[in-house]
């Protein structure tokens, strides 16, 4: 009887990867075809990608934004046809934006949600067909620690990754009896362009000086490589994280992430405590 393989741990597998022009993408890319993986690599502009070097049986590059149904659908018949099959699809096209919830525009506020989460469902919903007939596959979902925490300037930001957070949690559910797999990735503080080139930014007013003073210290602390992760590590935890039977279903990476989440955690429990009374206290007389 042959061993099943979850999808992740096999040499053999496939990934397509959205959002590859840099950060984290661009970290699982090039560690995934280092170790000789078929990769389908995605991003907007696919001149991004030339530092993957030329397409080859290993490599396949795709232009993809995945707020477009037509391109996602697209790329996964591409990939398909080319490789035969997907098994691993990492949801990371992502952008932030960042400023007080009040000095939004509606625009960016649906912009946030069209690449954040509109995306994410695209490109899951390309592949759950694909993953029940094939009766294997992997979701890694790049949310972030502020899926978990928000802080000032990122309420819309997070609004977004909770989002993620949500719809894992029901497709890992829903897709278990068709042995797919879902890991959602919780990234702390990167060296990516998060705040760089892929950030988007509220214009800067005298309403909420002390988020905008959070801002600068935020920007301090993403430049100062003491404090930052290195990508390519974050890479090699997610690959060490998809071999795993079974895959944790959160990864938490940095330590910045795992101690926000678990003070989360322990004010959660404290609200539920001492509530408790008024917890229960909801049902009809007898």
């Amino acid at each position: 009887m042959t061993h099943y393989v979850p999808a992740g741990a096999s040499p053999d597998d496939v990934w397509l990867i959205t959002g590859c022009s840099s950060g984290f993408g661009k970290a699982l890319a090039t560690a995934l075809l280092a170790k000789g993986q078929r990769v389908a690599a995605t991003a907007r502009n696919i001149t991004a990608l030339d530092y993957l070097g030329p397409e080859s049986p290993q490599l396949l590059k795709l232009p993809l934004d995945v707020t477009n149904r037509a391109e996602v659908n697209a790329a996964f018949l591409v990939a398909r046809k080319q490789f035969g099959r997907v098994d691993v699809v990492v949801n990371n096209a992502g952008i932030g934006v960042i400023g007080p919830v009040e000095d939004m525009t509606e625009a960016q506020i649906r912009q946030q949600f069209e690449v954040n989460v509109f995306g994410v469902f695209n490109v899951t919903r390309a592949a759950q067909p694909l993953f029940r007939e094939q009766q294997r596959g992997l979701f890694v979902n790049f949310a972030s620690m502020a899926g978990e925490v928000s802080v000032p300037s990122l309420g819309v930001y997070s609004a977004s990754k909770f989002a993620v957070e949500g719809l894992s949690e029901a497709v890992r559910q829903e897709m278990e009896p068709y042995g797919v797999g879902v890991i959602v990735v919780e990234p702390g503080p990167f060296d990516t362009e998060w705040i760089g080139n892929n950030a988007v930014w509220a214009e800067e007013t005298e309403r909420y000086p002390g988020v905008w003073g959070y801002v600068t210290q935020m920007k301090a602390a993403y430049a100062d490589r003491k404090i930052v992760g290195d990508p390519a590590k974050a890479a090699a935890a997610i690959l060490k994280a998809a071999a795993m039977e079974p895959p944790p279903f959160r990864l938490a990476l940095h330590e910045v992430s795992a101690e926000a989440t678990r003070g989360k955690f322990k004010s959660v429990i404290a609200d539920l405590d001492r509530t408790e009374g008024l917890t229960k206290d909801v049902h009809y007389a007898d």
